[in-house]
C-alpha cells in the first residue's frame, strides 16, 4: 500500500511520520499527531501516527515540557491547560520520553505501564 502525497507522488506507508520528508511538499509528515475523542477541537486523547497506525500517547512522567511540545505539534501554541487521564487499557500506545536535545522519543508499546495518558 502507498500514500499519495499532496504533491502527487506516492510513497510506501512505512515512510509516513518517520520524521523525514519523502514527499516534495512534506505532506507525509504533516498529520502525525491529533486529538482523538474530544468534545472540542482542543481536547481529547493525544495520538501519534507511526507508519499507518495511530497510537495513544503515554508517559511515565508527563511533564510540562512534554505538554508544551505536544501542543506545539498540534498547532495550539504553548500549553494552556493539560491533564493526565487514567488509561482504560485499550491501546496500542506510544510511550513518550524526552531526548537529551529535548525532542520527543516515541516508542510503540502494547501497554501503558503507568496507565497515564
Amino acid at each position: 500500500n502507498d500514500y499519495q502525497c499532496g504533491s502527487g507522488e506516492c510513497i510506501p506507508l512505512a515512510n509516513l511520520c518517520d520524521k523525514q520528508w519523502q514527499c516534495k511538499d512534506g505532506s507525509d509528515e504533516a498529520e502525525c499527531v491529533r486529538l482523538f475523542n474530544g468534545s472540542l477541537s482542543i481536547n481529547g486523547l493525544v495520538q501519534f501516527r507511526i507508519e499507518n497506525n495511530w497510537y495513544i500517547a503515554c508517559a511515565d512522567y508527563w511533564s510540562e515540557q512534554i505538554s508544551n511540545e505536544v501542543c506545539l505539534l498540534l498547532g495550539l501554541g504553548n500549553m494552556n491547560t493539560s491533564s493526565v487521564m487514567l488509561s482504560t487499557g485499550n491501546g496500542p500506545f506510544v510511550k513518550i520520553t524526552k531526548a537529551a536535545n529535548q525532542s520527543l522519543i516515541l516508542t510503540p508499546s502494547k501497554q501503558c505501564l503507568s496507565n497515564l495518558v
